[in-house]
Formats: structure tokens, C-alpha cells, sequence
């Protein structure tokens, strides 16, 4: 049961989380953002552009906003590839 419970927990930790308005989700993105990358290695603004994006068929949350592993591949994939230093 407990492992059924730490599989369920860590998918919601990485699943889209729902938000309420725009506004809503781009404040959540910022504060994580604020984590992840601190020096701000790529453009927040691009980021937002394709973590949050919009659900009409839920009219209470539609605003869904990527985390966990789905953001950081967001932001890795802006960062491009990293070269080795000899």
C-alpha cells in the first residue's frame, strides 16, 4: 500500500498543476523558477510561453502549468546543449 501511495504522490508532484487564472499559474511558474534557475540562464519569459497553457474544457482551473520534471526539461532544453571543458 505504501509504495502505491509514494507512486501516486510523486506523480502528482510532477503532473501540470491547475490553476484558477493566468496570472495564478505565471505566479506559481516565477517562484519555481526562482529554485531552478536563479541566475536566469534562459529567458523566463519563453518559459512561460510553454509551461502554462490553457484548458477550456475545465472552466474552474483551466490554466495548467508544467512542473517537476516536465519544467526542468522546459528549461534544459532552452539552455541548450552544455559543452565539455577540457
Amino acid at each position: 500500500m505504501t509504495t502505491v501511495r509514494r507512486t501516486a504522490e510523486r506523480d502528482a508532484r510532477h503532473a501540470p498543476s491547475a490553476h484558477a487564472s493566468q496570472d495564478e499559474a505565471t505566479d506559481r511558474l516565477y517562484w519555481l523558477l526562482m529554485h531552478l534557475d536563479p541566475e536566469r540562464t534562459v529567458s523566463w519569459g519563453e518559459v512561460e510561453r510553454r509551461a502554462i497553457t490553457c484548458v477550456a474544457d475545465d472552466p474552474s482551473s483551466p490554466w495548467r502549468l508544467l512542473e517537476g520534471a516536465e519544467l526542468e526539461h522546459v528549461v534544459g532544453g532552452l539552455r541548450g546543449p552544455r559543452i565539455a571543458r577540457a
